[in-house]
């Protein structure tokens, strides 16, 4: 083929910053020209000619100026080519080097790293340079790749590239997965009641809003809970004072400050706690559980039953994404869920019941259900001090 369908390779700069770089890169590119072309099967002066030629005119400046000692060819292109090399890189220094070598930061991609120490490894004159690259590729791995990496029997620098590659392109697949699982992810929100008032009201009391005459009569009104023709005149609830808030013009049973907190738990992982810490005094039983005696006050406005930690085993308790909604509307993450069985001592009775598990500065509860279950529980008012066996904390 001929040489002119050949590309030469660039003139060489010999301003350029980083000279020793630049000469290497440009080296590179005229090895590859040489070959191609079959010059390298020329006698050695049209070599160093054709070397010459691509080198450019600042180059040939500069080696008409070297000085070649005794039993040196000025026509051996390898010659030419190291005494270009000796003047680009005159002071290099080969502790310099290193330091930059076993410096340089773990990167990603990774191939661009392993190409940036190859290149580096070039100017450190290094004995086994293999080794060195494969030393610095693992001292700088992360950690999850650095101890699968010395897991390997007699690791080969090929190897630690595979392993690297491998890695690499196993965190960019689980990466795309995990996004592809929170946009397939079904995500239930709550209903949220709107913040804005459509007009202004004395707090506690409530408008009536009237229907046109041919309005529904089966749905069920808002402000008295009965079925009847929306008309204000025909609402039990109009005029009359609200025995919860005090407010006008509804009834107890549809009192917006009995339902606001209710109306918002619209999620399946919320349940609703009434008793726990609003301080007031009520019923309570005695019941054994865990060989340990634990007084539970008796709610029957709680979804479900509590029990504190103390009470429980470790090794008892699974992990659960229920949130309590407390007495004053406030949330909070439980530390578990548990099934134990509980025996009432004054029946004989023995019953399975499922627990949430609190913290210790939280009441024991029993919901409504299980109190029907527990039938005949002895009720009384006088907190007792108890002593029960304390397990470790969870």
């Amino acid at each position: 083929m001929a040489e002119a369908s050949f590309r030469l390779a660039p003139p060489f700069k010999m301003s350029e910053d980083k000279l020793a770089d630049q000469f290497r890169k440009w080296k590179s590119q005229l090895e590859i020209y040489l070959e191609a072309s079959g010059t390298n099967k020329k006698p050695p002066k049209t070599q160093s000619a054709i070397i010459l030629h691509c080198a450019g005119a600042e180059a040939i400046e500069v080696f008409e100026q070297i000085d070649f000692a005794d039993g040196e060819d000025r026509s051996d292109p390898t010659q030419v080519l190291g005494k270009l090399q000796q003047y680009c890189s005159p002071r290099n220094n080969e502790v310099l080097e290193r330091y930059r070598f076993w410096n340089l930061p773990f990167c990603t991609p990774f191939d661009k790293f392993a190409t940036e120490l190859k290149a580096q490894s070039e100017k450190c004159n290094f004995l086994e340079k293999d080794m060195m690259i494969r030393d610095k590729i693992i001292f700088a791995a992360p950690k999850d790749l650095k101890e699968r990496l010395l897991r390997e029997p007699e690791i080969t620098l090929k190897r630690t590239i595979d392993i690297c590659q491998a890695y690499e392109q196993t965190a960019s697949n689980l990466k795309e997965m995990k996004q592809e699982d929170k946009i397939e992810k079904v995500v239930k929100t709550g209903f949220k009641k709107p913040t804005g008032k459509p007009f202004k009201q004395y707090e506690g009391t409530r408008r009536f809003n009237t229907r046109p005459s041919g309005a529904n009569k089966d749905r069920e009104c808002g402000y008295c809970g009965k079925k009847h023709t929306f008309n204000k005149e025909e609402c039990p609830a109009w005029g009359k004072t609200c025995n919860h808030c005090g407010g006008k013009n509804h009834c107890k049973i549809k009192c917006k400050k009995i339902h606001s907190l209710t109306e918002e738990m619209d999620s399946d992982n919320e349940a609703w706690l009434n008793a726990i810490g609003d301080g007031k005094k009520r019923a309570t039983a005695c019941l054994k559980v865990n060989n340990c005696e634990v007084r539970f006050q008796l709610d029957t406005a709680a979804d479900v039953n509590t029990i504190q930690q103390r009470f429980v085993k470790k090794e008892q308790v699974t992990k659960s994404d229920q949130t309590l909604v407390m007495w004053n509307g406030t949330k909070m993450t439980p530390l578990g869920e548990t099934k134990l069985q509980v025996l009432n001592e004054k029946t004989g009775q023995t019953l399975p019941v499922k627990f949430t598990v609190v913290k210790n500065n939280l009441n024991c509860l029993l919901s409504l259900t299980t109190c029907q279950d527990l039938r005949r529980l002895t009720r009384t008012l006088n907190h007792k001090s108890l002593r029960a066996e304390r397990y470790p904390l969870l």
